[in-house]
């Protein structure tokens, strides 16, 4: 972890900010020629701090950079850390990229930010793994619970099961230097109240991670969202057979409708959710009511925005929900190219659209094979996800089980006057197990595959 390096950390997409982080022993020294020939010889304090200055990546044009500074072991990843913050445009971006390259700055790995923090300690593992699953978060529960991990609160709880431990191994194997009999011969109950208190612990913990476990047999969420009129309530009771009141009047739907859509090209069952038409002005109250649930909105796992190809720029929804988007054009039957305004401005929006066309006078089977091959992709990342998380709660569980099954065994040792240095045997195993949990005895590979499912930012 010599070399320093840098990343983009926010969506390469037309943007007020964008942010390129660095992070690096050596960092201070490995900018101080980049701050020469690309600022003007501006001179980076050290220091927590912002430090704003001028940046000519070209010759005619200056770029506003901000520079946000924190220096290690008390940043993020234990090292020396620079942001660098600049309007969100990608070009520009990539230019700064290619500048920090030019001196000898190396692009990070997926993860590789939240994997110097492991091995810097500022997170243990189960804190790194956090990190990862409040990014892939597919509910606000989800992202709840992922945010308590990353907080501290399983390493918290371990270190007090841990100390609790340590206190009864040192009475333990303080008492095995004396002979049996002598008057520093350890009794059972001077340790026994540890090992009650590690074994009451490891039970809370086992209980608040089985709250963490993701349901394995969770229907991915498919949200049908955009304008009224745009054919959302069609396809919904097409590819779910559920009869649906469809009407031209704007604001027919008031409130958002949920049916199971039992795919055959795939062997899925996906929940299929008719939101209420949300772009243009509301009809009255109740309508306008139903448009806001879309900021709270969290119940799928991919929004279908449903457009008409020739949807007006002032039609469209001026939010959308916080998930991937697959743009939908309906009404493909029509023959009709999608207006280049609306390209052009779904472009801006979304960045790189995934689009795919329906046709309103297709059957079930062409239109449900045709979302099917759309979709795929967004469920297969989607299912990795739900297997990390269940490969990760498992590991705990296993974890949490041989650490309380040893402490069983020692408690019962104890109890029955057995030798001490089998109880001792007992808590070390322990340990151990607890040791893994958090990291401190974790094989290389399982490193390895934890950290390359993270984004190249994190």
């Amino acid at each position: 972890m010599k070399h320093s390096i840098y990343a983009v950390a926010t969506p390469m997409i037309p943007a007020e900010r964008g942010v390129i982080r660095c992070s690096g022993v050596t960092l201070f020294d490995d900018l101080d020629p980049w701050f020469e020939h690309y600022a003007s010889g501006f001179r980076l304090q050290v220091g927590r701090s912002i430090q704003p200055f001028s940046c000519k990546f070209y010759s005619d044009l200056d770029i506003d950079v901000s520079a946000m500074v924190f220096c290690g072991p008390h940043s993020a990843t234990g090292e020396d850390v620079v942001e660098f913050h600049l309007p969100g445009n990608p070009v520009l971006l990539q230019r700064l990229e290619q500048s920090l390259a030019e001196f000898n700055l190396l692009p990070a790995e997926p993860g590789e930010f939240t994997r110097r923090a492991f091995l810097n300690g500022r997170l243990d593992l189960s804190q790194a793994e956090a990190v990862l699953e409040l990014v892939q978060s597919r509910s606000v529960e989800s992202a709840r619970a992922a945010s308590q991990l990353l907080s501290g609160g399983l390493g918290k709880q371990m270190a007090d099961v841990r100390e609790a431990l340590m206190a009864s191994l040192v009475e333990l194997e303080a008492g095995l230097d004396f002979e049996e009999g002598d008057s520093q011969d350890l009794r059972p109950s001077e340790v026994i109240g540890y090992v009650r208190e590690a074994q009451q612990m490891l039970q809370e913990a086992t209980v608040g991670q089985q709250t963490r476990v993701v349901a394995s047999n969770s229907r991915f969420g498919c949200l049908l969202f955009g304008p009224p009129n745009a054919g959302k309530t069609s396809l919904f009771s097409k590819l779910t057979a559920t009869p649906s009141l469809i009407s031209s009047q704007a604001g027919t739907t008031r409130d958002y409708r949920r049916a199971v859509w039992q795919t055959r090209e795939i062997d899925v069952e996906f929940d299929l959710i008719d939101f209420p038409g949300v772009g243009g002005d509301a009809v009255d109250q109740r309508d306008a009511l139903a448009r806001e649930l879309v900021a709270d909105f969290d119940q799928a796992d991919l929004c279908l925005l449903c457009l008409h190809p020739h949807t007006a720029i002032e039609d469209l929804p001026a939010h959308l929900p916080s998930m991937p988007v697959l743009v939908v054009f309906t009404h493909g039957d029509l023959g009709l190219q999608v207006s280049s305004d609306l390209a052009r401005e779904l472009n801006n929006r979304l960045g790189e659209v995934n689009s795919v066309l329906v046709s309103n006078e297709n059957g079930l089977s062409t239109t449900s094979a045709t979302l099917c091959a759309a979709i795929t992709p967004y469920f297969d990342a989607a299912e990795k996800v739900i297997a990390q998380r269940i490969r990760n709660s498992e590991r705990y569980h296993h974890a949490l089980a041989t650490a309380s099954a040893a402490v069983t065994v020692a408690e019962q040792w104890l109890e029955s006057g057995g030798q001490q240095d089998l109880v001792a045997a007992e808590i070390h195993h322990a340990l151990s197990a607890l040791a893994e949990l958090v990291g401190e005895m974790t094989p290389d590979d399982l490193l390895d595959r934890l950290f390359s499912a993270f984004c190249v930012g994190k």
